[in-house]
């Protein structure tokens, strides 16, 4: 008579503000990580940019090179939050993705959030009454009362059920449902018995569309810097001038001295 899935998928389509709340919450250490990681991987990637810059500066070296350093650090920072699934040794260390390495952690926090935010009392009823399995609770409700009663009897029940669904969120049998369900409880127990590949993959696909926009804005904003480099850094447009001119000097000599030849 209850589809959980569908209440949790449902409530998060309806409250896209629902789902970002939930990213911030349960992955707030990785989405810290991503920056912090960030500054250190651009770092280097910088470097390698740099260089390259010094060795070929045409114009479009920068743009391109910021995007690819912004896409490249978001990626492998991501990698780095759900890869390795499980604990992988290599030499003397010991590799996990940290979102795994912080299952007991997250595993409150994510079931914390469910309970408070997503499986209420009120969306729990409203799912049962109006839901795609509604049809069961009616005919449930139909069977539990004398074969004498009215029909109208326990339709009336199922009616007064649904008026409670759409009412306010702390009438008493709404406060007393969230209470005795102990929802919270039940979901960190049984987030904390899965399996690191089990925990991945409950999880992780919550979290895969905003992934692949932060590797994309990373892009972006990596374009996006590279075109104020090269116009107002490292000398400016006039560096990308000189430059080119440069080259259109170098490759007139060599075409002369090959004519002279």
């Amino acid at each position: 008579i209850l589809d959980l899935r569908q209440v949790v998928q449902s409530a998060f389509l309806r409250d896209k503000v629902l789902l970002g709340e939930l990213f911030q919450k349960a992955g707030r250490k990785e989405l810290k990580f991503l920056v912090d990681s960030g500054l250190s991987f651009g770092f280097v990637l910088g470097i390698i940019q740099m260089w390259l810059w010094i060795l070929k500066p045409a114009g479009w070296v920068l743009p391109v090179g910021g995007a690819l350093v912004g896409y490249i650090t978001n990626w492998v920072a991501i990698k780095l939050i759900f890869d390795p699934v499980e604990p992988t040794p290599i030499g003397p260390f010991v590799f996990q993705g940290l979102f795994e390495k912080r299952q007991p952690e997250v595993s409150g926090e994510f079931s914390e959030f469910l309970a408070q935010r997503v499986l209420t009392s009120p969306r729990l009823i409203d799912e049962i009454v109006n839901g795609r399995l509604s049809h069961n609770f009616e005919a449930m409700a139909k069977a539990a009362v004398p074969s004498m009663t009215p029909e109208d009897v326990p339709m009336a029940a199922v009616g007064e059920l649904r008026r409670l669904a759409a009412g306010p969120h702390d009438h008493p049998v709404h406060l007393y449902v969230n209470e005795a369900l102990q929802l919270q409880d039940t979901l960190n127990i049984r987030l904390r018995a899965l399996t690191s590949a089990e925990f991945e993959d409950l999880l992780h696909p919550v979290f895969e569309e905003d992934e692949v926009i932060l590797i994309v804005a990373g892009g972006v904003l990596g374009a996006a810097a590279g075109f104020v480099q090269m116009f107002f850094g490292w000398g400016g447009p006039e560096v990308v001038a000189e430059s080119a001119a440069a080259a259109a000097v170098s490759a007139a000599g060599g075409a002369m001295a090959g004519g002279a030849a």
